[in-house]
């Protein structure tokens, strides 16, 4: 059986990734690769702690991304290289 990322081609491209609620403990190191036509990215509800250099180096379609409610309490200055591409970023923490 082809694993479920290998579905997602140029012919059937995924907008909206949302890999919320999935107890991560760090951000997926092939998410770029994965999905590089993805315009929207959720990380939230999970147990994210840390964002280290290059960890969301994003392609450039992606637009929203939402972290909120993880327990992050580092971001590397380099983890967001692509930040001035982005229309909306949620690091709501958890209250």
């Amino acid at each position: 059986m082809a694993s479920l990322v290998s579905l997602f081609t140029p012919e059937n491209p995924v907008d909206v990734v949302d890999l919320s609620g999935n107890v991560l403990t760090k951000v997926p190191s092939n998410l770029p690769q994965s999905f590089p036509q993805a315009n929207k990215l959720s990380l939230a509800k999970n147990q994210i702690t840390l964002i280290g250099s290059g960890q969301l180096n994003l392609p450039a379609t992606v637009a929203s991304l939402d972290v909120s409610t993880n327990n992050i309490t580092s971001i590397a200055a380099s983890a967001l290289p692509g930040l001035s591409s982005f229309h909306s970023i949620n690091f709501e923490p958890i209250v």
